[in-house]
């Protein structure tokens, strides 16, 4: 159909570091009255019992060991020319990413840790999963000598949308008008976080939320006439809500 076009896509692709994920100043401090959960495990007691407190030293900042994020996408769609000088496309997609840098406070890697060993038996090391990241410790073994926590390859984050744009043309004696709409309504955007457990969970949908507005509409008007033209552009994104803290499964 001369007026139709049908069209698709899937694809993957990925984003290198950024140089201050990679290069970016360690900062190292003594980290006081904080709960040693490595130490309760070896004890037998249980992460929710735990109320044993340490001090160690923590080292954050950047990690040569990073790797790039990656994403899987896909789109479907068409575009259609209804009349003559006027077009319309409808677009469905999905972004999913895997991978991003994120940072995991001292004692979530614990828990990690801990869960790896449940998982894999008592050699396996946290820094196997998350390069960069280390635990050592001084004594007997239970009592944590320092943490090494940079940025990691750790995070989950799945997008999906539909794009709409109408554009069109009208000529008249006094000048040509020009008209170009187009509305983007997000579907999903979720991004993930580590449960209480040490796993990478996707949380709930953000829509709605602080930079996250479901809808935003652009719309374009021109007139020209000889070398003379006008143009206005208006914006509009739909509400956000500015909470104090993001709520997950009622956490």
């Amino acid at each position: 159909i001369d007026t139709l076009l049908l069209r698709a896509s899937i694809g993957t692709g990925f984003q290198a570091p950024l140089l201050t994920d990679l290069y970016g100043l360690k900062s190292r401090g003594h980290l006081e009255d904080e709960t040693n959960y490595i130490a309760c495990y070896q004890e037998g007691i249980s992460i929710e019992n735990c109320e044993y407190k340490d001090s160690y030293w923590g080292t954050s900042g950047g990690n040569e060991d990073l790797q790039p994020e990656e994403s899987e996408n896909t789109n479907i769609g068409f575009v259609w020319e209804f009349a003559d000088g006027w077009s319309t496309t409808v677009d469905y997609w999905t972004l999913d990413v895997e991978q991003r840098v994120s940072s995991i406070d001292e004692e979530t890697i614990q828990i990690m840790q801990i869960n790896l060993w449940e998982t894999e038996g008592p050699g396996a090391d946290i820094s196997t999963k998350l390069p960069g990241v280390e635990i050592s410790y001084r004594g007997d073994g239970t009592n944590i000598d320092e943490i090494i926590s940079p940025r990691t390859n750790s995070g989950i984050r799945e997008t999906a949308g539909t794009d709409v744009t109408i554009r069109g043309n009208i000529e008249t004696s006094a000048g040509d008008v020009t008209i170009d709409f187009n509305w983007t309504h997000m579907m999903k955007f979720k991004t993930s976080f580590i449960d209480a457990e040490g796993q990478i969970a996707l949380g709930q949908d953000e829509l709605g939320a602080i930079y996250r507005p479901e809808d935003r509409l652009t719309l374009q008007l021109g007139w020209t006439l000889d070398s003379h033209n006008i143009a206005l552009s208006s914006t509009y994104l739909s509400a956000m809500e500015d909470t104090a803290e993001t709520i997950v499964d009622g956490v």
